[in-house]
């Protein structure tokens, strides 16, 4: 769309003209739906961003991927070894049990193409729920992160695979919708799963979030919580379990903030957790 394309080539723009201002090394990242406007001003400007770049493909594109990759790479001035290769598996809907196929599709997409020539292969993906309205009041709930599950199996023949995901939310774009009722709710990453620590709706209170005193105490108590020493996310944690609202002016947070609290504790955990591979 035209607009679309204006919009985001004049975003690129500026973002170049901020780069040198900045002590920063950004990657540009190239999916099949961008222009040749799109890509030819990252060929243009390819020492701002070190002659590196990124390019992503989903999992709904796998069966038209070699025509994908030689548009991209025809079109881009740059040698493949300075590329990353981003495999997104955006929201994975398999069952655990048929993780091992997903698997399997992958290598074989990996070998056919050779796509560890790139020079980094990375593989990302969410397993978080969509939506949490079928949670019970009051209940803890764990999924599996599938992501982290496929990345562990092809990580055993490609070690130098890179691991990501889209933290503690589903791949689609965020949007605020007011009709929404918010729920108070802890979402907790540990080893393979998340775990979601649900609240309830109260229709006479439906912005009081004083009922993330008691989730937090219910987390706390929990053997999956890693002490309050673990992230700033934990300490905040902890302080809310052992501080009782006695009016409405209580900081228990809000919606917003519990989003940071989960993101912060996922990627402390992510971090400590991939040290162990390496």
């Amino acid at each position: 769309m035209p607009d679309n394309d204006f919009s985001e080539t004049n975003f690129l723009k500026e973002f170049i003209e901020e780069v040198p201002k900045h002590n920063i090394n950004p990657t540009p990242v190239i999916t099949s739906n961008k222009t040749k406007k799109f890509i030819e001003i990252i060929n243009n400007y390819s020492e701002i961003f070190n002659n590196h770049a990124a390019i992503k493909i989903s999992l709904s594109e796998f069966d038209n991927l070699s025509e994908i990759l030689k548009s991209i790479i025809t079109n881009i001035n740059i040698e493949v070894n300075n590329l990353d290769l981003i495999i997104d598996l955006e929201q994975i809907t398999l069952p655990k049990g048929s993780l091992n196929t997903l698997t399997s599709i992958i290598d074989s997409i990996i070998n056919e193409f050779e796509l560890n020539k790139y020079n980094s292969m990375i593989i990302t993906g969410s397993s978080f729920p969509e939506t949490l309205s079928g949670i019970q009041a009051w209940s803890i709930i764990k999924n599996p992160r599938k992501e982290f599950i496929i990345w562990q199996e092809l990580r055993e023949k490609y070690p130098d695979l890179i691991f990501g995901d889209y933290v503690s939310d589903d791949p689609k774009d965020p949007s605020f919708n007011h009709k929404v009722i918010i729920i108070p709710t802890i979402r907790y990453t540990y080893n393979e799963n998340w775990y979601i620590f649900r609240g309830e709706h109260d229709e006479d209170k439906p912005y009081d979030y004083s009922q993330f005193h008691k989730l937090s105490q219910d987390l706390v108590d929990h053997h999956i919580y890693c002490g309050k020493d673990f992230s700033w996310s934990d300490k905040r944690i902890n302080n809310i379990a052992n501080t009782k609202c006695k009016n409405t002016n209580c900081n228990h947070g809000n919606a917003e903030s519990w989003v940071q609290i989960a993101v912060n504790h996922h990627i402390s955990f992510v971090v400590n957790q991939l040290q162990e591979f390496f």
